[in-house]
């Protein structure tokens, strides 16, 4: 089993994105892809077949408080345990959580 992690944004200039972490033997992990998402922090993650393909995407939601952008982004997946690049929609003024239901 493999997670995603939303990344904060840091003082230390991190973009922020989404961090994939492969399952390994034994309960350990390795480190996959970071994929930008938005402009900011992420920090909300999701996963669903959204595209309706068997495979499992994420969603994420970021939010660049200097540019007052707020964005969520779809990772579709490869299948792989690597996803295609994201694709962002701008959202309302303030979301502050993500849902999917089929």
């Amino acid at each position: 089993m493999d997670v995603a992690v939303g990344n904060g944004l840091l003082y230390t200039g991190d973009p922020g994105g989404v961090s994939i972490l492969l399952g390994g033997p034994g309960g350990t992990f390795t480190k996959g892809a970071t994929y930008l998402a938005g402009s900011g922090p992420v920090y909300t993650v999701m996963a669903g077949d959204f595209d309706g393909d068997g495979r499992l995407d994420l969603a994420g939601h970021s939010w660049q408080v200097r540019r007052a952008e707020r964005r969520d982004c779809d990772l579709l997946a490869n299948g792989d345990g690597t996803f295609k690049a994201p694709v962002t929609f701008p959202t309302a003024t303030s979301p502050v959580a993500l849902a999917f239901a089929i």
